[in-house]
């Protein structure tokens, strides 16, 4: 009886170790690999799941969900499931193409039938009292319900090829039930924010607008001596589009002269784009340029104007001591600091804490790779 007792014991330890949640970062030059591997027709068992903002046909990503499709065709416990951004930002046009192909593929469009097995939908966006409307920013893929990548990333060449990015590979059979759960919110009501978070281990996932105060308590946990890194694509001080009172990005900017004022050493890198389209993100980072500097937060630095940074990620360091090894803590994912982001729009972020260095060393070296750039200026004359 008590070997049978220690039998059954190392098995539930072996089957917990087996599904604990783990996670890995993937830098921009890494994505397609990543992703492509993801869409193998032989890797995929049960379900893949996607949510994107921007999906261009010309990222190849179309037809390999067609081909999983044809693979899996006649195996009733399989699906392909798409959500797409139906119509803001310039989102009709940008995606029409890949629906076009799905559907020359055989996928359903928006099917009476929630659970056609394979089918795209397109979102529609939550409208707040000022007549904003939000829009689906989340960018994942899952597959068979624990293999996540999910962050900045968007379905498009630029973003894929081109940009500095930032995901997150996680493998977690619990994190993935309920990013089922948040998937089939947005497949059946995607004019309401899902709300809510769910943890694996030290991997908390954060769904739409519960990203904004965790993002407060993560920057208020910056202690003396710890460094805070981030990079963000757009970081909008003085936001028109917020409601009277609202200040979300001058809350983001105070806890970021807070985490200096307590001894913290700061480095922020923010987009500067030398394209017509980037015009909006330029002015709106001058001026959380402008409030930084009144404060004396002034190691802010522009990326390159020809290279897009599209990272939105912040990694606190706490130094190594005689008693332990440097940790690292990590927020990051889809969310830029303006308030349609961080208030309407539907989102998927990440927290990591008490890392090893296993992310966050990595993230900083993708970081000062771009800092490096001999195109990468100081923000702030000094």
């Amino acid at each position: 009886m008590n070997q049978i007792f220690v039998v059954l014991t190392v098995a539930l330890i072996f089957l917990t170790e087996a599904y604990a949640g783990t996670a890995e970062f993937v830098p921009g030059d890494q994505y397609e690999a990543k992703v492509k591997a993801l869409l193998d027709p032989n890797l995929a068992k049960t379900s893949v799941d996607v949510i994107q903002f921007n999906f261009n046909d010309a990222t190849g990503l179309t037809q390999d969900l067609i081909n999983l499709k044809s693979k899996h065709l006649r195996d009733p416990k399989f699906s392909v499931q798409i959500l797409l951004e139906k119509d803001r930002f310039g989102a009709a046009t940008a995606n029409a193409k890949a629906i076009d192909h799905l559907a020359s593929g055989g996928f359903a469009g928006n099917p009476s039938n929630l659970n056609s097995p394979f089918s795209y939908f397109q979102t529609v966006g939550i409208s707040d009292q000022n007549g904003n409307t939000g829009i689906t920013h989340t960018k994942m893929i899952m597959v068979d319900d624990h293999q996540i990548l999910a962050g900045s990333t968007n379905w498009t060449p630029t973003s894929i090829k081109k940009n500095n990015e930032t995901d997150l590979y996680i493998d977690s059979p619990k994190l993935g039930q309920t990013l089922k759960n948040y998937f089939n919110h947005l497949k059946e009501n995607s004019s309401q924010l899902y709300p809510g978070f769910e943890q694996d281990g030290n991997i908390t996932m954060l769904m739409d607008n519960t990203y904004f105060n965790t993002l407060i308590d993560f920057l208020a946990s910056v202690r003396n001596g710890d460094s805070l890194d981030c990079s963000m694509y757009l970081f909008s001080v003085g936001d028109t589009s917020a409601p009277s009172g609202l200040f979300r990005a001058e809350t983001i900017a105070n806890s970021i002269i807070e985490a200096q004022g307590k001894g913290a050493t700061v480095r922020l890198m923010l987009e500067k784009s030398s394209a017509a389209f980037g015009a909006h993100e330029n002015m709106a980072n001058q001026l959380a340029v402008n409030y930084l500097a009144k404060y004396n937060v002034t190691n802010v630095f522009w990326d390159n104007p020809v290279q897009i940074s599209h990272m939105k990620f912040c990694v606190i360091t706490r130094p190594k001591t005689t008693q332990s090894e440097a940790i690292y803590d990590i927020i990051l994912g889809s969310t830029n600091w303006n308030y349609l982001d961080l208030d309407l729009n539907h989102q998927l972020n990440w927290r990591i804490t008490s890392d090893d260095g296993t992310i966050g060393a990595n993230l900083i070296r993708y970081f000062e790779k771009a800092l490096a750039d001999p195109s990468s200026t100081h923000a702030i004359a000094i």
